[in-house]
């Protein structure tokens, strides 16, 4: 993982609630009373979704015995993936963090 640091970082335009449903954290060990729970939340200076990075995507396609959700990796997402996080780095884990281009 890669980061910045010592700079100043742009303001977020916009926050990106990520959701699983029940069932899913339910199979991941979470079970919830309601139809959906919060598990992260990216803030953006864009409005398009920020691909997940391919690491987590690989992690996820090995299931949820290995840490996972279960979800079967999509090539075309994983290559999108690859390609925005070659160009991208979040602010240092713990200060800012807001995506932002390198």
């Amino acid at each position: 993982m890669r980061w910045f640091e010592g700079v100043e970082s742009p303001r977020a335009n916009y926050l990106v609630v990520i959701l699983y449903n029940a069932e899913q954290l339910a199979r991941e060990g979470s079970p919830i009373e309601a139809d959906w729970g919060i598990v992260g939340c990216i803030y953006t200076a864009e409005p398009e979704e920020v691909p997940m990075a391919p690491i987590t995507m690989m992690r996820n396609a090995l299931g949820v015995e290995e840490g996972g959700s279960g979800v079967p990796l999509d090539k075309e997402a994983y290559r999108r993936s690859v390609e925005f996080w070659e160009n991208n780095a979040n602010w240092r884990p713990g200060s800012d963090p807001r995506i932002a281009g390198l």
